[in-house]
């Protein structure tokens, strides 16, 4: 006792010691004014090191967009040369614009754009090779990263073709240039022949500097310095409480949009002059002071309040910049939900350290010292702590109904709070402002279609469906030889062939197993809705034949939505038609609270790494071969007569990459690759391993008598290494559009039997036509809850978040653009989905009292 007592006594002093030094430090720094000159520091290196944020772009072409182009095959062995007269000093981005349809050409294709100074066309100014094919986009797009020129100059542009296939076949889109009016002149431009001449159409995207938001951020900062550093203006209660609530505020959006690295504009607060703008700049002050009153209401003191607040802020804001880097998207409030996660796998996702977020850590030290500079005397009169908490409330309910949740008057503002593309909402809004407005997506729970929605309108509609499905002949589209087969469908973790974005050359094949069983099976491109995370969402889709385009894309679906027995599950199905239903996931078997929501979909059994007796480690997660080893077992001690339904969920490819380890088998290199990409190469050789155990599985199932299906399929792409993407894709990850980033929520399908089915290219798909295809092709008759599900599925090839694809696999972005008979059947379909999520139990009610 004696000792435990002296021991606490020895902690006393220490945290004593401990406390006195800060006193210390703290009187020093305060004396010597030492935190006023590193906040005035900061303020300067933050406003160097950000001077690109003062650019704004200037888009110049070098035809009439409304105007007449053709067509013109682009010759390897003559470059293409013309001239173009700089519109400013900084050259940015050159786009030329080319025929896909008309071309034929190789992923690996590449050109190189010159360009070169009128009076020396031996020595070029720049030059890029670039690869020509793209995904997404009819452009070549070349970053000249801000090249110095001469405003008015004339410039030589060359384009060659430098490395491209025998059988590629290239069409630019060009228009005439008349250059007989040139023969008088002195400017003659060498490069275009006398006469009519096709020059390539090409845009100019130039970078120049806003001199108001340079001048208005500077004044701003200046103000605020002079007040620092004359103390007779600042040494006043009233002058620090005006710091605290009108400058802090300031430099706290200021840090907010630093870390917002996909914003390249975040420091000019005052510009664009739009009711949008200031409504967002209004939006995110409000949402400080109404945290400051709350707070200092309930503390008594300002400082704290600003202390709190900015800590709030702060978590938000570097929580997004840290997600935008690793995974191409911000932080959203459902994320929290996923935090628990997270923290459980101890995943280290690759983070690399940005001038951002460095400039972003100097501003949150400037902050804590703005704020230790402000402090004043408690209020100890509680009738102004009430008046403060009050007016909090009262403000703030004001600001939540009248701006951040009135849903007209964001529509009429244009301030967008869609999901898709991730970073949309966070760069036109700004962090904070976008992060709250994100909380509308979460009315019952972020699910569309529930507007006037009654168990009654519900049955109208899927009633419909049901009479329609004959019409389209769907039970018969896959006329299917064997009923009830086994069903063993794979979920493969972070499994994505690069190769349909961009050709990759490796030290070895990747998958070749895989490539070589492709004309055995159905197989194609699966559309899913999320990108290097999220897997619960595309499993959820597959199995319930539900789309997270009408749920909240990116959310915890198995928390959100999994609330009741599910009974046009695949595996309830199944189970309904005789199956034994069995989920293997080598995982921890509460994540995504897999444990609480499998059994409401309908499977008998969960095997969960709990399960496993001395599987084999890959990296640290159990390995694909011995969970393919358990499918394996677990169909062999099946009972007899009794078709199996598996579905497992495999862990091996799981990020992160960064870690080297001594038991994976291959050492897989990119070989036409100028940068180095180590955890791309970890990830190829991961891939590898897959395929082995892929391999076992196949040639096991191909020697066993009874008819089984196999479908596979992977849940989304991971996140690799800084600027992979941006390599392959041609374009920058942190500010790419819905339509560039379309290829990055493409992964890999087959369905393979071990008995004749049709084979072939099965086209585009998404996870919940999938699992209705292998539902057709068990045999199985699907329950009625499911007709507009199949319906659907007759009219289009895939739908996602992102997008809605037609037959062909041509994606329509915007909503707008679908076909108005698709669209009634897209909301028909979300209407019904919502009924079964939600109102399901009021119907059923409804139907026993009757």
């Amino acid at each position: 006792m004696e000792e435990k007592k002296q021991k606490d006594n020895k902690l006393k002093r220490t945290f004593r010691k401990i406390g006195t030094s800060i006193k210390k430090a703290d009187a020093f720094c305060m004396k010597h004014r030492i935190y006023i000159f590193f906040v005035i520091a900061v303020l300067l290196l933050t406003f160097v090191l950000s001077y690109k944020h003062f650019y704004t772009r200037k888009i110049r072409r070098n035809f009439d967009i409304n105007g007449d182009y053709f067509s013109r095959r682009v010759d390897a062995s003559r470059p293409l040369q013309f001239t173009f007269e700089s519109q400013d000093a900084l050259l940015s981005k050159i786009q030329l614009e080319l025929s896909k349809s008309a071309s034929h050409l190789k992923t690996s294709d590449r050109a190189t754009i010159s360009i070169y100074e009128k009076t020396d066309t031996e020595n070029p100014i720049f030059t890029k090779e670039v690869y020509i094919y793209s995904p997404t986009h009819d452009t070549i797009d070349v970053d000249c990263s801000n090249l110095s020129l001469g405003t008015g100059e004339l410039y030589f542009l060359e384009f060659r073709l430098s490395d491209i296939s025998p059988d590629t076949i290239l069409y630019m889109k060009m228009h005439n240039v008349n250059s007989f009016s040139q023969l008088a002149g002195e400017d003659m431009q060498a490069d275009i022949p006398v006469g009519y001449s096709y020059v390539p159409n090409v845009t100019y995207q130039y970078a120049n500097i806003s001199y108001l938001s340079l001048i208005s951020h500077l004044v701003i900062s200046l103000i605020g310095i002079v007040l620092l550093l004359f103390k007779k203006y600042t040494d006043t209660p009233l002058a620090k409480a005006l710091i605290r609530v009108l400058y802090v505020p300031h430099v706290l959006y200021l840090f907010t949009e630093i870390l917002n690295v996909a914003r390249w504009d975040g420091m000019q607060f005052l510009l664009p002059f739009s009711w949008k703008h200031y409504f967002c700049l209004l939006c995110a002050f409000l949402i400080v002071q109404v945290l400051y009153l709350l707070f200092h209401g309930i503390t008594g003191r300002g400082w704290l309040s600003m202390l709190i607040v900015t800590v709030i802020v702060g978590a938000i804001a570097i929580t997004s910049h840290v997600k935008i880097v690793m995974r191409g998207d911000a932080f959203v409030p459902w994320d929290i939900y996923a935090a628990g996660m997270a923290a459980s796998i101890g995943s280290k996702y690759y983070f690399r350290i940005t001038i951002q977020f460095i400039e972003g850590i100097l501003y949150l030290l400037a902050i804590f010292m703005l704020i230790r500079l402000t402090v004043t005397p408690p209020q100890k009169q509680k009738k102004y702590r009430f008046a403060m908490i009050g007016a909090a409330i009262l403000v703030g309910s004001a600001v939540s109904a009248g701006m951040l949740f009135n849903k007209k008057l964001l529509k009429k503002l244009n301030v967008s709070y869609a999901l898709y593309p991730p970073l949309e909402s966070y760069n036109a809004n700004g962090t904070l402002t976008a992060f709250v407005v994100n909380l509308n997506n979460l009315s019952f729970h972020g699910a569309k279609g529930g507007d006037d929605n009654t168990p009654e309108a519900a049955m109208d509609i899927q009633n419909h469906y049901v009479e329609l499905l004959s019409d389209v002949r769907q039970d018969t589209r896959w006329r299917n030889t064997v009923d009830h087969p086994n069903v063993i469908a794979i979920m493969s973790e972070s499994y994505g062939d690069l190769r349909n974005i961009r050709d990759i050359e490796t030290s070895e094949p990747v998958m070749p197993f895989y490539d070589s069983l492709l004309k055995n099976t159905i197989h194609g491109k699966l559309c899913v809705s999320i990108f290097a995370g999220g897997t619960c969402n595309t499993e959820f889709e597959f199995l319930t034949g539900c789309s997270v385009a009408g749920l909240l894309a990116g959310s915890s679906v198995y928390t959100f939505y999994v609330e009741d027995e599910m009974q046009w599950a695949l595996p309830y199905i199944y189970k309904e038609n005789g199956y034994e239903t069995v989920a293997i996931h080598p995982f921890d078997k509460e994540w995504w609270d897999r444990d609480t929501a499998y059994p409401l979909l309908g499977f008998d059994r969960f095997i969960s790494d709990e399960d496993f007796e001395d599987p084999k480690i890959v990296r640290r997660y159990i390995s694909d071969q011995t969970a393919f080893e358990r499918i394996v077992s677990e169909y062999e001690n099946k009972e007899e007569g009794k078709p199996i339904f598996e579905f497992c969920v495999t862990m091996q490819n799981h990020a992160d990459y960064s870690q080297e380890y001594d038991n994976m088998a291959y050492d897989i290199h990119l070989q036409d690759m100028e940068e180095e990409f180590p955890y791309t190469e970890q990830y190829l050789s991961l891939l590898r391993e897959s395929d082995d155990a892929l391999k076992y599985l196949i040639e096991y199932f191909e020697n066993v008598d009874e008819p089984t299906i196999i479908v596979f399929f992977g849940d989304h792409y991971p996140t690799l290494d800084n600027d992979f993407y941006d390599t392959i894709l041609g374009t920058e990850l942190n500010t790419i559009t819905a339509q560039e980033s379309l290829p990055l929520y493409q992964t890999p399908y087959f369905v393979w039997a071990n008995y004749d089915i049709r084979c072939g290219n099965g086209g585009v798909k998404s996870p919940n036509f999938l699992g209705q295809d292998i539902l057709d092709l068990s045999g199985i008759p699907s329950p009625d809850e499911r007709a507009c599900l199949r319906y659907l599925d007759s009219k289009i090839g895939a739908i996602n978040a992102l997008a809605v694809y037609d037959r062909f696999g041509d994606a329509w972005v915007n909503e707008a653009d679908v076909p108005q008979d698709i669209r009634k059947v897209i909301e028909d379909y979300t209407f019904l989905q919502y009924h079964l999520i939600f109102n399901r139990d009021d119907a059923e009610d409804e139907e026993s009292s009757d």
